[in-house]
């Protein structure tokens, strides 16, 4: 995966299955194509139903510098998504994980989605999720 920013070598994910809201971990190895000054990791859980969006920030980075690189990283983690503020009904469904890094104006440098299928338990009523990795 890449752009004129940065070439996306490999995504590690874990706890990518477990209850909808359960934390996880995200680790990037990446290349950085050019100067990156003041950028950002942000991290959004968004869920697109036909006419309803719903986006949910749930982290992000400290502001940092990247100069063009043979290999980094970035890892992340994110305790539990907090989705309170979502419909019900948008829960159990389809849904993406943006990790997106992010200039000074929030414009987007690269981005990098993971699908989320989430379903309710009929046996205990619990919405559980599995995050897949698009690079595998």
């Amino acid at each position: 995966m890449q752009n004129k920013n940065v070439l996306l070598k490999r995504v590690t994910l874990e706890n990518k299955a477990g209850l909808l809201e359960d934390g996880f971990v995200v680790d990037f190895s990446l290349n950085v194509l050019e100067n990156l000054e003041n950028v950002h990791w942000k991290i959004t859980y968004v869920v697109d139903m036909a006419n309803t969006k719903q986006s949910v920030v749930l982290g992000q980075s400290e502001v940092m510098n990247y100069s063009p690189s043979e290999e980094t990283t970035f890892k992340y983690q994110i305790d539990r998504i907090n989705l309170d503020g979502v419909s019900p009904m948008l829960l159990n469904n389809v849904a993406v994980i943006v990790v997106a890094l992010v200039d000074q104006k929030d414009e987007e440098l690269f981005k990098c989605s993971m699908v989320v299928q989430a379903e309710r338990n009929e046996q205990d009523g619990k919405i559980y999720r599995t995050i897949f990795n698009p690079t595998e």
